[in-house]
């Protein structure tokens, strides 16, 4: 993989301060790169600001309060960046599998946070991005996706009332969503001769704090007995979560990418193993799909994406 020099570069991770994020924030900090750790709590960013500092003697490395469930957290945060050009953004927060609930704005929470909330980010940021010579834009799907059931790409699929929810489907249907946003984003900018090209990236299954969440919630999937299954399968199956994080550097560093590739482990399934160019579902790779996704989601967040 192309350990690519990234001194005086800007990125930012969502969601660093723990799993892919973390790992991956200090492989971006161990090239040179100035580091923005965008994270919901803002304490426990400064403790995974210490960690990556202890790993790799940056002193370039920032964190800023984001909360991807709220759309006036996503404003603000923008807005505090100013007009500085941005080199790399990685949308890489997320949550799984958890009991119904809502976004601030009102969006079921799986959905509002993993795809809604990165797409008006990306808005928003646009414009730091075009202002660097070769940007990028990183999003942070998963092999979940295959399981997505996507089809109209309307406002009943991308907002899923508690009556119709489930939440392995909707997991899986925000990372669909997810991966047709970052295909359809660098078609957008192929379009229209931008610099900016978009890849997206999977982990695999790697071991993370990410699979703990939804059965340690009240009436979170398989609760107790989740929760040591989780654990288990995490301990004896699961790839590290260094190795998870290889495809996300790999998608946001690597210069062979054109643009609109999928990077995930190329090892069993897609669950383990070296990073490179994978496979998508059949929905995955359907730029029809793609285009009615975009559209519905810079309905659902009153704005245009690109």
């Amino acid at each position: 993989m192309d350990e690519k020099d990234l001194t005086n570069k800007l990125v930012i991770v969502t969601g660093a301060n723990s799993g892919i994020g973390l790992t991956a924030s200090a492989q971006f900090a161990k090239r040179g790169a100035r580091v923005i750790m965008a994270t919901r709590n803002p304490q426990r960013g400064d403790y995974a600001k210490t960690t990556v500092q202890a790993q790799t003697g940056s002193q370039q490395l920032e964190v800023m309060q984001l909360d991807l469930a709220s759309f006036d957290s996503i404003e603000e945060f923008a807005s505090q960046l100013g007009s500085q050009p941005i080199d790399i953004l990685v949308n890489n927060a997320g949550i799984m599998a958890v009991p119904y609930a809502t976004t601030v704005e009102g969006f079921e929470s799986q959905m509002g946070t993993n795809h809604l909330g990165h797409a008006l980010l990306t808005a928003k940021l646009l414009p730091n991005l075009l202002k660097a010579a070769a940007p990028r834009v990183v999003t942070v799907t998963s092999f979940a996706h295959q399981g997505g059931n996507l089809s109209k790409g309307d406002r009943l699929e991308l907002n899923r009332e508690a009556n119709s929810y489930s939440p392995w489907l909707v997991y899986s249907n925000s990372k669909l969503a997810n991966l047709l946003f970052a295909r359809r984003l660098d078609a957008i900018a192929k379009a229209k001769g931008w610099p900016l090209i978009s890849v997206a990236a999977h982990p695999g299954y790697a071991n993370t704090n990410l699979q703990y969440v939804a059965p340690s919630q009240k009436g979170g999937f398989g609760g107790a007995a989740g929760l040591a299954i989780t654990r288990l399968m995490n301990n004896t199956i699961a790839q590290s979560a260094e190795a998870g994080a290889w495809p996300t550097v790999m998608a946001a560093t690597d210069q062979g990418l054109k643009g609109g590739e999928l990077i995930g482990p190329t090892g069993f399934m897609q669950t383990r193993g070296k990073p490179g160019v994978v496979k998508a579902s059949k929905k995955g790779n359907d730029p029809q799909l793609a285009e009615r996704v975009m559209t519905t989601t810079e309905e659902l967040i009153g704005t245009k994406v690109a």
